[in-house]
């Protein structure tokens, strides 16, 4: 399997999955998102790719995915695919969770900035916003579809998704 079409698999499943309309918001949000998509990936794209091996870094701490070293600070990709036979670095995820009642901006900002810092490191990279919505239209900007194009181009993927609470 390539790069590529493990990316547009793994955006296929974050796509139209039906997330769980519970997850808790306040200290475990992002790592029941996280072992949610983990389980996703573990049923799907790396049940039939034995050559896939997945690696994840654990509430934000040293995971057994590779640390990126960066500007003094360590980062690790919430999880990671590397290929079992030439252990290249395949694929980096970045996993936001938003809740109704927040502003989608800093993990729109920051999801971008951990995709770009994680480039550094694998060749792709897919950053995931999981925002749950309370009924309220958003509109599609032309800027989205430029930011989306810019990160296209530099090996990143945004995905932001509305997710319904009832």
């Amino acid at each position: 399997m390539t790069k590529t079409q493990l990316r547009e698999e793994i955006e296929q499943l974050l796509r139209r999955h039906e997330f769980p309309k519970d997850f808790k918001f306040e200290d475990q949000g992002e790592y029941n998102l996280q072992s949610c998509v983990v389980d996703l990936l573990g049923a799907g794209v790396l049940k039939t790719n034995t050559d896939l091996k997945m690696l994840r870094s654990v509430k934000g701490e040293a995971g057994t995915a590779p640390k990126i070293l960066l500007l003094g600070t360590d980062f690790w990709p919430d999880i990671a695919i590397h290929s079992v036979s030439t252990g290249e670095k395949m694929l980096a995820l970045e996993l936001k969770l938003v809740s109704a009642k927040k502003s989608r901006a800093p993990a729109i900002s920051s999801v971008v900035g951990q995709c770009l810092i994680n480039r550094t490191m694998y060749s792709e990279t897919i950053g995931f916003v999981l925002a749950y919505d309370d009924g309220r239209e958003t509109d599609s900007r032309d800027q989205d579809e430029l930011l989306k194009t810019k990160l296209e181009t530099n090996g990143i993927r945004l995905i932001v998704r509305n997710h319904k609470m009832t």
